[in-house]
């Protein structure tokens, strides 16, 4: 799991009382490059890792 994607499944979270800019602070990423990471679409790679994953559960 990269810290992007940690930063997004927390931010969700009803327990989590961090908002996004103090948790990308913690993880030494810049709040720019989380949303910047958030508007890509998927890779090739990682949709070919999301199908296999399925396949295999």
């Amino acid at each position: 799991m990269s810290k992007y994607e940690y930063i997004d499944s927390r931010k969700t979270e009803s327990e989590n009382t961090n908002p996004v800019w103090r948790m990308c602070l913690w993880l030494a990423v810049s709040t720019s490059g989380f949303y910047d990471w958030l508007q890509r679409p998927q890779s090739a790679t990682a949709a070919r890792r999301e199908a296999l994953t399925a396949r295999v559960r």
